[in-house]
């Protein structure tokens, strides 16, 4: 039996369901969405003196309860539930009849308990009749009743075709189908009889059809239960359709005349509600505007005039618009001319498709369609001059390094400006050589106004002449080995120039100057550091071939923060070993960590490595390496992580009951796991409001745990509450638990399946049964039906070693399927029975969960649910594959299949056929909406084909993968019209050619791949690397807090493997660690753009078994079965 849910019905306060009390019934309930009837406002009366309150009074909300509050009690407390209350209760009316009931609430309090929340646009009349009276003896000579409304009926988002001054006008099709809101349910026939739609200038209105919109959430089957509750919480959206094909160009003023009536209230609309829209015209181009024009921040536009929009009077189809608008003569290929988007009258024409002062012929084709489905009809031509470009400068900015071993004519030896129109023909620049020291203090050439700034003010810049052609790019080239006076080096460099007027908010005129800041290095030193809480990692490679440098590597404490330069010594100095790395103890470190033994937090370092005149940097910030190459990592500031928890007995309490704690104190810290024993710690419970009570302070014992008992209150609030328990030096604990009131369910619910497997097509039955716990069934309960369904990695029974179904491999996605199945209600036969057919969609794409949930809630408003689920496959026949995941290039690579029904029985003489298919990565240019955007794919090229009969047992086949890289391999019945049977494994071939992986990610991260999922120490562990290079040197390391393994290789091909033992050290979890760095043939042989990284950096999750670690507990019931209030042992 599932979950008990009681459901609260009315506005009631919690008193009333712990009193249980007994009501009676002061309206009926009216039918479905009959009008209620009218009612007369009436002025406030005289409220006597022992009545201390009424409610509500004027406006009210859905929500609010109708609620009688007297000084006195109008019945004891012993009599709550007798015969006598519902006598009292006669004497409160509430007109028009509102489906519910009063209560007492408390002996001073009389509530109405409303089935739903109050209307909208509904007037009501409470009484209190003459006659009622309290113990005091006060009584009512006469009735006393007051008149209270709720919201009028509001009308929004009417069909317009300006919805503001601002907005864009949206003319409407000839057979539209408008739409309005209603903030409650109307009476479509009273919407009908007092909404028109007149022409301009006409008396005859065109004749309209209302409807409720036909939405998922307005169906009774979808609706949520606040909604259910109170209908105010829903979107009533209409739709408007006239009977009869509009006029084109012409305007309609659409009114709702005074008088529409909700479904549900008794409230009329008391004003109008107008509105016009306007059909659509002939489709016509207007004119042509500009915009982009040079100003605070550029000319955007590329043009002195702006850059060409063109204007519609009605929206287009964007494709029709590519299609049909063209320039003479031809513009570039790309980037695309015309800049279209659907539901838009507006086309740009890109100015960086065209060319300055030239005069194009533009050509609108009788085809262009707007979104009505017009056309021009005849074709249009205009001439369109461009004229000059609007003056610009540009230089690259922030940092960019470039080996030193490039040919010396490489452009990525220079530094590029690039000029065009400007008003003076001249820019200023400034250049500085960068001192290795400097970057103790800057990491950019960008000023920030104090001291230690690495280049002048802008004032002080050196002017250098332009010589250039009108509305020609000119390039200037910097030699940066001339500035550097030598191969290798740092600039830093800054450049600015005039490129146009404008005026500012106040008219005045200024001149717009673009400004670039940037640094440069030419090196062939590349550094990697790495730092733990109390050791460092420094290796360094030469760009060219990625060869280990013996280099001088300083280390200096970061001071980007600082107002004023000093003179940086280093904290540490040290020398690479033949294979360029550096590895650093906390005695090394000592001064970099500020005389302590460790760091607490990612030290914030500059790592400067030195080889002759040679040099290279690296620096670390407190959230370096945080995230973005397979891991996240952090840092323990110094103080113990907490890895302890406060656990209840049961997690649900009731208000009186007693709840029982037991803490257990664990906490990390310089990674040891440690049991706090014999430690205080400070309690203090966390009511749901927030409010903190100090529970005493508590001491662990020799376990490191403690125990605590807590009576909670009768009147005990109810909510979410959090016991907290704090100890020394920031070691904390937590845990939580909840208050509420609850009955218990006095019915059960079983739900059942006929069958748990299914296939495409099929239809699974399910069966409800409600039934009280003594006896009688739940006759007329209600049932609601939720049946949703989620994927599912399946495998059959006995074969849990083999992978069945398709997967989806990156940059592949799997097709998404929607969640929701099926919602609906029922109500339960006499029986107690209610059933359910399920249908299962004809084209699932892979195996698939159906979870039905079925919830009864019989006539006292109590709620059961029950739960079941069934597996929806997409074939009734499945295969199996098994192999392991890594293959030598060239060797035969073994892989065993099996075919199986659902429940593992195995299915002889299935033909099968198997295909190793090698997987090729691109990158494609995918144009969306003119605009262009790279996309990842794979491709996968069939290299071997194999055909096995499936026998009793699994069948082994061998295959070859012909070099190195990744390959799927697809098992499918020999004679299937699809791949919905089929399987996938991918596996990973090492060998000596290199392979691309595909661009996955934006950083240089280096893609890391284990055998399995955990380890046990003495196990061998085994790492693939998916590197790009043919050649390279491979740092391997397991780390945590420090490094537990490493390992440097040299490397071939693209999928190199490590091996490595796992040792109790590695326990509970690590990370592996890669860093590739490129060798091979140096960098000045190959061609330019061939290598895009020289490094790659990645890390991958550890993880280690603790199944040995855990004490396991057998439980034996002395008693299968025990009567209430017994104890079981």
């Amino acid at each position: 039996m599932g979950r008990v849910i009681k459901t609260a019905i009315g506005l009631l306060l919690g008193l009333s369901v712990i009193l249980g009390l007994v009501s009676c019934d002061s309206a009926k309930l009216t039918s479905g969405f009959e009008p209620l009837p009218a009612v007369a406002p009436l002025p406030m009366p005289q409220i006597p003196e022992w009545i201390e309150q009424i409610s509500p009074i004027g406006m009210a909300e859905p929500l609010s309860q109708i609620r009688i509050r007297f000084k006195d009690p109008l019945i004891p407390v012993e009599r709550l539930g007798s015969p006598n209350q519902r006598e009292i209760l006669q004497k409160f009316e509430i007109i028009p009849p509102i489906p519910g009931k009063f209560r007492f609430l408390t002996p001073r309090m009389v509530g109405f308990q409303a089935d739903q929340a109050l209307p909208l646009a509904t007037r009501v009349q409470v009484t209190l009749k003459a006659g009622l009276a309290d113990l005091n003896n006060h009584s009512l000579e006469q009735d006393l009743a007051w008149t209270f409304n709720t919201a009028p009926i509001q009308l929004t988002n009417l069909p317009a075709t300006q919805r503001n001054p601002e907005a864009e006008p949206e003319p409407i099709a000839l057979e539209p189908k408008l739409e309005f809101t209603s903030n409650t349910q109307l009476d479509i026939a009273s919407v009908n009889q007092h909404l028109t739609m007149t022409p301009k200038g006409q008396t005859q209105s065109v004749k309209l059809d209302v409807a409720l919109k036909e939405q998922a959430d307005v169906s009774s089957e979808y609706r949520q239960p606040a909604q259910e509750f109170n209908p105010s919480l829903r979107q009533w959206i209409y739709t408007i359709t006239p009977k009869q094909p509009l006029t084109k160009a012409t305007d309609y003023k659409l009114a709702f005349a005074p008088g529409v009536r909700p479904a549900r209230g008794n409230i009329a609309t008391e004003t109008a509600f107008l509105s016009q829209v306007k059909t659509f015209d002939p489709l016509t181009y207007q004119e042509t505007t500009f915009y982009g024009q040079p100003e605070a921040g550029g000319a955007y536009g590329r043009f002195v005039k702006g850059a060409a929009q063109l204007e519609f009077n009605n929206p287009l189809l964007a494709s029709s618009a590519m299609e049909n608008i063209t320039v003479e003569p031809a513009p570039k290929e790309a980037p695309k001319l015309v800049q279209a988007y659907d539901g838009n009258r507006f086309v740009n024409l890109n100015p960086w498709a065209l060319e300055p002062e030239t005069t194009y012929t533009v050509t609108l084709g009788a085809n262009l369609t707007d979104q009505f489905g017009q056309t021009l009809g005849e074709p249009i031509t205009f001439k369109y001059q461009t004229g000059d470009l609007a003056g610009d400068i540009w230089a690259p900015s922030d940092l960019h390094i470039f080996p030193s071993t490039l040919k010396s004519n490489s452009e990525s030896l220079q530094l590029n400006i690039s000029t065009v129109n400007l008003p003076q023909p001249e820019y200023k620049a400034a250049y500085r050589i960068v001192q290795p020291t400097d970057l103790v203090y800057k990491d950019s050439a960008y000023p920030s106004g104090k001291s230690n700034d690495l280049l002048p003010n802008p004032s002080q810049w050196e002017r250098f002449r332009v010589a250039g052609k009108k509305n020609k790019t000119t390039k200037i080239a910097v030699s940066l080995r001339k500035r550097l006076g030598g191969p290798t080096g740092m600039l830093a460099y800054g450049v600015q120039g005039k490129a146009n007027r404008y005026q500012d908010g106040n008219g005045n005129e200024k001149w717009w100057e673009p400004t670039f800041y940037g640094m440069v290095q030419l090196t062939n030193l590349g550094v990697f550091a790495q730092w733990f809480p109390d050791s460092g990692l420094v290796q360094v490679n030469h760009l060219s071939n990625g060869s280990p440098a013996a280099a001088t590597v300083e280390i200096y404490k970061s001071e980007l923060n600082a107002s004023y330069r000093g003179s940086p010594k280093p904290c540490a100095i040290a020398k690479t070993d033949r294979t360029g790395t550096i590895a650093l103890n906390s005695q090394a470190l000592r001064q970099c960590m500020n005389g302590a033994r460790r760091f607490n937090k990612g030290p914030q370092l500059l790592v400067i490595a030195k080889e002759g005149k040679d040099w290279a940097f690296t620096r670390t910030n407190e959230y370096s390496g945080y995230y973005g190459y397979g891991i996240y990592s952090d840092w323990d500031n110094g103080k113990p992580k907490s890895r302890g928890t406060i656990f209840s007995d049961r997690q649900l309490y009731q208000p009186g009951e007693k709840a029982w704690f037991t803490a257990a104190a664990y906490y990390l810290e310089k990674d040891n796991l440690t049991q706090d024993k014999n430690a205080s710690y400070q309690v203090t419970l966390v009511e749901p409001n927030g409010k903190k009570t100090g529970l005493g302070t508590k001491t662990t014992n020799e376990f490191g745990t403690f125990s605590l008992e807590l009576p909670l209150k009768e009147n005990q609030p109810l909510g979410l509450y959090t016991v907290e328990a704090r100890g020394s030096n920031g070691k904390e604990i937590s845990g939580g638990f909840r208050v509420a009131e609850f009955n218990p369910p006095n019915f059960k619910v079983d739900l059942t399946l006929a069958q748990k497997f299914a296939n495409m097509g099929e239809k699974v039955d399910a069966n409800v049964q409600g039934n009280y716990w003594f006896g009688s069934n739940v006759d007329g309960g209600k049932v609601a039906y939720y049946v949703t369904r989620t994927p599912v990695y399946f495998s059959p029974a006995g074969w849990e070693e083999f992978s069945f179904g398709q997967q989806w491999f990156w940059p592949q996605e799997r097709p998404q399927v929607t969640s929701d199945v099926l919602q609906t209600n029922q109500t339960l036969s006499e029986s107690g029975q209610s059933s359910l057919t399920i249908p299962v969609t004809k084209d699932l794409p892979y195996p698939m969960t159906y979870r039905v949930d079925a919830q009864v809630t019989d006539v006292s408003n109590l709620s059961v649910s029950d739960s079941k689920t069934f597996t929806a496959l997409p074939s009734d026949k499945l295969i199996g594959l098994k192999g392991d995941w890594v293959a030598d290039a060239g060797k035969p690579f073994p892989v065993e299949v099996i075919v199986t029904d659902p429940t593992g029985k195995v299915v002889k003489g299935q033909s099968v056929r198997l295909e190793l298919q090698e997987m090729k990565y691109s990158s494609v240019t995918q144009v969306l909406a003119g605009s262009q955007r790279e996309k990842n794919q794979v491709e996968y090229k069939t290299v071997k084909e194999v055909t096995v009969r499936s026998g009793s047992s699994p069948k082994s086949i061998k295959l070859t993968p012909p070099s190195s890289g990744s390959y799927r391999i697809r098992a499918n019945f020999a004679k299937a019209k699809n791949d919905l049977a089929a399987t996938d494994l991918q596996i990973w071939a090492t060998g000596g050619n290199s392979v691309y992986w595909g661009s996955r990610y934006d950083n240089s991260r280096l893609d890391i791949k284990l055998d399995k999922d955990s380890y046990k120490p003495g196990e061998t562990a085994t790492a693939l690397i998916q590197s790009p290079y043919a050649e390279g040197e491979l740092y391997f390391s397991v780390v945590r807090n420090n490094t537990l393994y490493r390992k440097v290789v040299k490397v071939k091909g693209g999928a190199p493997e490590i091996k490595f033992k796992v040792t109790p050290e590695m326990v509970p979890n690590a990370a592996v660690e890669a860093v590739v760095v490129r060798q091979g043939k140096p960098l000045s042989q190959v061609e330019p753009g061939s290598v895009e990284n020289l490094v790659r950096i990645g890390f991958a999750p550890f993880n280690t078994s603790l199944d040995d670690n855990y004490l396991k507990v057998t439980e034996t019931l002395q008693s299968k079965s025990i009567e209430p209030g017994a104890k079981q042992t």
